[in-house]
């Protein structure tokens, strides 16, 4: 299943396709997705139930346990915290 279905910008869609391909590289689970907002929303995905751990703005920033990351070693050192 691929992440890049909960985008509703392209700055998320490509944003999350990092996100999944950080996410597997690192053996790192993501279970669920939501939007919160109004349109175009914020992307939620959750490695435990609820959580929020990983949010997606609509110009595409990610944000990984409340840390804003751009590549997979702050991806690995956000997921770590």
């Amino acid at each position: 299943m691929s992440l890049r279905r909960y985008g509703n910008t392209d700055e998320q869609e490509e944003s999350l396709g990092k996100i999944d391909s950080w996410a597997k590289k690192a053996n790192f689970k993501l279970f669920f997705g939501t939007t919160v907002g109004k349109s175009p929303q914020t992307v939620l995905l959750d490695h435990k139930y609820q959580d929020g751990f990983v949010r997606v703005n609509r110009e595409g920033i990610i944000k990984v346990n409340g840390k804003e990351v751009e590549t997979y070693e702050e991806f690995k050192e956000a997921i770590k915290e």
